[in-house]
């Protein structure tokens, strides 16, 4: 059974940037197989890890609605799906990289999505981790991939109105029922030490402060440079602090 870690926060918090830093991480420890899913339509995620991604989800989703469902005489439905999602599937060396692609366009997706969430679900099995990049909300979550979370990290930067996003999603996923085994609040993006002000409003929102990551100009730079940033190196202060921050979780013992 994978351990599934979703990563979600408001726009601009750094959680694409926290998401590949936990995807280096795990490859770093060896404990694939691993399957990211970048479940934020901006696609944001394939872009910081340089990977192309040809078809996304949203893709075969358009592509069903015009064609009305139909495919080849004999071929269930569902299973055309399941065939266009294993095309759409990036095979990297450490990892499988899943894009979920565009919102909806004009009329019912339900069924559709329906397939695609079973059958993902069914595809995240072949994998020890499953690593999501979520949108600023959770509906997109709910609908289209799982709603079976080990770890949700909910990412803030270190100002009020930051943690109030963090708890906004994290009572959205409440109110949905999604099924979540721990939230965990990460504070991006640090200059020193937490305000104590900071350190305050994170407590009220009662989420529990797994830790936090500091401003890395070497992550910039590696963005800047449109480099991977699974190729930044281990003196990172952000690769570093997301060491600190895994080991609190004991995911890997766990899972070993």
């Amino acid at each position: 059974m994978a351990t599934t870690i979703a990563v979600s926060g408001k726009g601009g918090t750094g959680k694409t940037s926290l998401t590949c830093l936990v995807l280096r991480h795990l490859i770093n420890s060896g404990v694939g197989p691993i399957l990211a899913i970048d479940a934020d339509p901006n696609n944001t995620l394939n872009e910081n890890l340089r990977i192309n991604a040809e078809i996304t989800i949203g893709d075969i989703r358009e592509k069903q609605m015009e064609q009305k469902g139909l495919g080849p005489a004999g071929v269930p439905k569902g299973r055309m799906l399941e065939y266009e999602v294993e095309e759409c599937l990036v095979e990297h060396d450490d990892f499988d990289l899943l894009v979920m692609g565009r919102q909806e366009g004009p009329g019912c997706y339900c069924y559709i999505n329906n397939i695609l969430r079973e059958y993902i679900m069914k595809l995240s099995g072949s994998y020890k981790f499953v690593l999501l990049d979520n949108e600023a909300g959770m509906e997109h979550l709910s609908r289209r991939t799982t709603n079976n979370i080990d770890v949700l990290l909910l990412v803030s930067e270190p100002n009020p109105v930051s943690l109030k996003s963090a708890l906004n999603i994290a009572t959205l996923a409440d109110k949905l029922k999604l099924k979540i085994g721990s939230k965990h609040l990460i504070v991006n993006k640090v200059n020193g030490k937490l305000a104590p002000v900071i350190e305050e409003k994170a407590a009220q929102t009662g989420i529990p402060l797994l830790g936090t990551v500091p401003y890395d100009q070497l992550l910039v730079e590696q963005v800047i440079n449109e480099q991977s940033l699974l190729t930044l190196p281990d003196g990172s202060a952000a690769v570093k602090a997301v060491k600190q921050i895994f080991d609190k979780l004991e995911l890997i013992n766990a899972d070993e």
